[in-house]
């Protein structure tokens, strides 16, 4: 009859609720700061690629050199393109675009060009 007698103690529904609110506020602010991380190694390497792609369309344009290529560097790849714009046969699309190495696309460029002589 002792052991029936003993009181347990316990937490309350709201010491409970208190708590997992603390934990899932610490845990929400960790993700924020980790996705800031990371996410600052992305736009770092997307601006590298805008600069470098904006200065192979400058180099395509001084030199007419109106075919397909890719270029690699150390951490990107970038591919040029020429699509036929519709109804026009003077006009063309210029389309670059920057990769990782894994293949991801960091950012693209378009540009609606004239060709001379049908390159």
């Amino acid at each position: 009859m002792a052991i029936l007698m003993k009181k347990l103690k316990g937490s309350t529904l709201v010491e409970v609720i208190v708590s997992m609110v603390i934990i899932l506020s610490c845990l929400g602010i960790g993700m924020a700061i980790f996705s800031n991380i990371s996410g600052s190694v992305n736009d770092e390497l997307r601006i590298l690629a805008e600069i470098r792609l904006k200065t192979w369309v400058t180099e395509t344009k001084l030199k007419n050199d109106y075919t397909e290529a890719t270029l690699e560097f150390e951490n990107l790849r970038m591919e040029r393109s020429i699509l036929p714009y519709p109804k026009k046969a003077r006009l063309k699309i210029l389309f670059m675009e920057a990769f990782t190495p894994s293949g991801k696309k960091l950012t693209e460029y378009k540009e609606i060009i004239v060709v001379e002589g049908g390159k």
